[in-house]
């Protein structure tokens, strides 16, 4: 004997929804409508869906800082008596401020390095390693209409973000330059350095569009760059010095 669905359609089988690390909510939607409705009740990827028939899902909770959410899949199925099976994904957040997830990652350059202790001590001219000291990485989701003002801020780390402190730098960002002769001549040749330290900067950033969000992982490295230049003796009645400069690092 063939089953008789009574009721209105569409008929919803089950709305379901869970959040991520980071804060992003996924939301699915199972119903079922008349085949001859699917223009009406299908919704495309992309587009921003609440529930069906324009009803907010219940589990959502609006706020300021709400995103929309918009479809990340769709999948139709065809029923027999010209009834139609349609789950909905989604994807967005109930809030774009969710505190970050701040991680460490080793082979980074190391010039002064992170605080690790009041006392602590570094060579004048930073260690110059290429692979032995940390990255900072911050991964923190955010509304799709931010994403230029993230490229645009995140240059430099932030000592706190979004109420969540992160690593401390051992030194500022500075500069210095000056001789390393002890005592030059007048007509002596002479050797200088140069030291420029910009502190922990934005190396890398890396962004996924996941529904109505963005998600964010930004990458901060020591950057500085240290230079030793040295000049010959002037010769008698020598005009011009040509003078060598070595690369000690650069990062």
């Amino acid at each position: 004997m063939a089953s008789t669905i009574i009721g209105k359609f569409p008929i919803t089988q089950s709305v379901n929804s869970y959040s991520d690390e980071y804060g992003i909510q996924f939301v699915d939607y199972n119903f079922t409508i008349e085949s001859k409705d699917a223009a009406k009740y299908i919704p495309k990827q992309g587009d921003a869906f609440d529930g069906i028939g324009g009803v907010a899902n219940q589990n959502v909770i609006t706020s300021g800082n709400r995103s929309k959410y918009l479809v990340t899949r769709v999948n139709a199925d065809n029923l027999a008596g010209g009834l139609m099976r349609v789950q909905v994904n989604t994807a967005g957040t109930q809030n774009t401020q969710s505190p970050p997830i701040v991680s460490t990652l080793p082979n980074y350059p190391l010039i002064f390095g992170l605080k690790t202790k009041s006392s602590q001590s570094a060579p004048q001219f930073g260690y110059g390693s290429p692979n032995r000291g940390l990255g900072i990485m911050i991964s923190f989701i955010d509304s799709i209409d931010n994403e230029a003002d993230i490229f645009t801020n995140f240059t430099e780390m932030p000592t706190v973000f979004r109420g969540v402190t992160l690593p401390i730098p051992a030194g500022f960002p500075f500069s210095n330059s000056g001789s390393t002769d002890n005592m030059p001549g007048q007509n002596a040749g002479s050797t200088g350095y140069e030291l420029l330290y910009g502190g922990y900067v934005r190396k890398e950033i890396q962004f996924q569009r996941i529904g109505g969000v963005t998600l964010f992982k930004i990458i901060f490295a020591e950057s500085g760059s240290y230079y030793v230049v040295s000049c010959p003796p002037f010769a008698p009645g020598q005009a011009v010095v040509n003078c060598s400069t070595v690369q000690v690092y650069n990062f």
